[in-house]
């Protein structure tokens, strides 16, 4: 999960007080556990997102920057680990 306004914005600081969450798709929801990706690995992810999806990655570019208001050439990330109910 790629933070558009970076470590400010409330997720990202709720899930760095919390990271035991859930994850809700429709009617079911599952536990879930935060990993903050390092900056290499957000790198690689989003490279890889932008070779695969070049005219998606500009429009998200483009309105992220005019949100935050500075270019963007970099995100944090979030990996979501689900947990296995017993």
């Amino acid at each position: 999960v790629a933070s558009g306004f970076a470590e400010r914005s409330q997720w990202y600081q709720n899930l760095r007080a919390h990271p035991d969450c859930y994850v809700t798709v429709g009617r079911h929801r599952t536990g879930a556990r935060a990993r903050f990706m390092t900056a290499e690995e957000a790198g690689a992810v989003l490279a890889g997102y932008q070779q695969e999806n070049p005219r998606s990655w500009e429009r998200l570019r483009n309105v992220i920057e005019r949100a935050v208001g500075h270019p963007v050439e970099s995100l944090p990330m979030v990996e979501l680990s689900l947990v296995r109910e017993h």
